[in-house]
């Protein structure tokens, strides 16, 4: 304690003091930052210290908590009560301004935090713990936005930010690239700023994403690998989650797409989607504006129109904010019975698609949205001769190509 100041009196044999003091962190590399209170209460009798207080942040004036303390003097042994009635977290007040543990960890946090915590002291050590929650939290994290957080987080070690295991939270929207919501997160606060992941589940277009567990280190500049698996996503549910235009499918898709957040941004690596036995069919509906294709050209636009494909394996890696590429190999066969002209004699002979989209990730869901036109990538095609004969494979786009 510094910077005491007040008023005091003798009587009975016991001190009382009034007034105002800092409180800080005696630790020698200081979790918290000190705390204000301008209305401090301490009483002195039979070696037995009483305190109250309610403790501000100094320069906001943001009210903190509120603590009761006592402490005996012969044995060294003593405690202090918690009441957090409310912090409430603004662009004007963030957890930096208490802590330094948050910093790099979570920023831009609204909402609301209330808890109680109990510090016990001795003179063999020191012990904490306490129990906080919120309602409804938005903070931005080092893997993206999140947004809508519930939950209670019990600390076994609440100077240290500590947990025990089996912490859990309920998340409205969390964004790391792609926009789930109405998830849950199980995860434990490790000494060390580190966080352990046990377990996050999002459903997601009639599926599920299911993040593995991982430990995340925000104590010293470390990667922060995030990996989602994809079980059982609807492609017909995705289409239309996502609003693309002019394109219809069905079919079934699990993968796994492994995320990696540093200093410089996050990526995907490695990320890939497959289609489950059994296929399903890809339309796509639009118009086509360009008539100068050619043959084969024409021929690529008329087989998307009506594709039941047997396997489509979709491959991500890139930069969410940089340089994304996807490619997609879709093999199948034109099931159009109204075919007529050259698709007519080809219509049941195998396809064979290898598509490569280079571009801004973030912009690629847009893209695909206006996409009403195929014509980019169908003329960039270097198809290969069709034989007419049963059970021959068209390739209709080489994997070398690209659309930037």
């Amino acid at each position: 304690m510094s910077g005491a100041g007040g008023d005091w009196s003798y009587r009975r044999n016991v001190l009382a003091l009034g007034g105002g003091l800092t409180v800080a962190d005696a630790a020698a590399d200081p979790r918290f930052y000190p705390l204000r209170a301008d209305a401090a209460r301490l009483t002195l009798a039979d070696n037995r210290i009483s305190a109250t207080a309610t403790l501000r942040d100094p320069e906001s004036g943001t009210h903190v908590t509120d603590v009761r303390i006592a402490h005996d003097l012969n044995s060294g042994t003593g405690g202090a009560d918690l009441d957090v009635p409310g912090i409430t977290f603004t662009p004007r007040f963030q957890p930096e301004a208490l802590t330094r543990l948050t910093t790099g960890v979570v920023a831009l946090v609204d909402g609301t935090v209330r808890g109680k915590g109990r510090i016990d002291w001795s003179r063999v050590g020191v012990t904490s713990t306490g129990a906080f929650r919120t309602d409804d939290l938005d903070l931005a994290a080092a893997f993206g936005p999140v947004s809508g957080i519930k939950g209670e987080l019990v600390f076994s070690d609440l100077l240290g930010l500590a947990t025990a295991p089996g912490q859990s939270a309920t998340v409205a929207e969390i964004n790391p690239g792609i926009l789930v919501g109405g998830g849950r997160i199980g995860y434990q606060l490790l000494p060390g700023q580190r966080v352990r992941i046990e377990e996050g589940r999002w459903p997601y277009a009639g599926g599920e994403l299911i993040l593995r567990e991982t430990i995340l280190d925000f104590g010293r500049p470390a990667p922060k690998r995030l990996t989602f698996d994809v079980r059982g996503v609807d492609a017909a549910l995705f289409v239309d989650r996502f609003e693309f235009e002019n394109i219809a499918a069905t079919g079934t898709f699990d993968g796994v797409i492994p995320m990696v957040f540093d200093e410089t941004g996050g990526r995907i690596e490695d990320g890939v989607l497959q289609s489950r036995a059994g296929g399903g069919t890809l339309a796509y509906v639009g118009v086509l504006s360009d008539k100068q294709l050619g043959t084969w050209g024409k021929l690529a636009f008329d087989a998307l129109k009506e594709l039941r494909y047997s396997s489509t394996n979709v491959y991500l890696d890139g930069d969410l904010d940089g340089e994304f590429l996807s490619r997609f190999t879709i093999a199948g066969r034109n099931q159009n019975e109204k075919a007529t002209g050259l698709l007519k004699q080809i219509t049941g002979i195998p396809f064979r698609f290898n598509i490569a989209i280079r571009g801004q990730f973030r912009a690629l869901l847009a893209t695909a949205r206006s996409f009403n036109d195929p014509r980019d990538l169908i003329k960039q095609s270097q198809p290969l001769p069709v034989d007419a004969v049963p059970g021959a494979a068209a390739v209709i786009q080489p994997p070398s190509s690209e659309k930037k």
